[in-house]
């Protein structure tokens, strides 16, 4: 992997973990009866970068979800005869 695509990868590791953070920020304040929308998101964010210097582990929960949508991504492949006509994928077929 070569340096922009490693820094890349970086920078989407990095969004997944404070978007976990920023989810475990909203659950425990609705475990304490909070609402949610009663705060700024700027607020949530700041919550969510203390959070995430709190639970490192999120990191690695991050780089597990990046490759699993990487992986999909890769997966999803799509033929390139799937975008043709009946005829044309017949007449692919019978041409020597």
């Amino acid at each position: 992997m070569d340096e922009a695509a490693r820094r890349l990868h970086s920078a989407h590791v990095l969004t997944l973990a404070r978007w976990l953070a920023q989810k475990a920020v909203k659950a425990d304040w609705r475990s304490m009866g909070l609402k949610v929308c009663n705060f700024r998101s700027v607020d949530i964010a700041r919550a969510a970068d203390e959070w995430l210097e709190g639970h490192p582990e999120l990191f690695e929960q991050a780089r597990l979800l990046c490759a699993q949508i990487n992986n999909a991504a890769q997966n999803k492949k799509t033929p390139k005869d799937e975008h043709m006509c009946c005829a044309e994928v017949t007449n692919k077929m019978d041409a020597p």
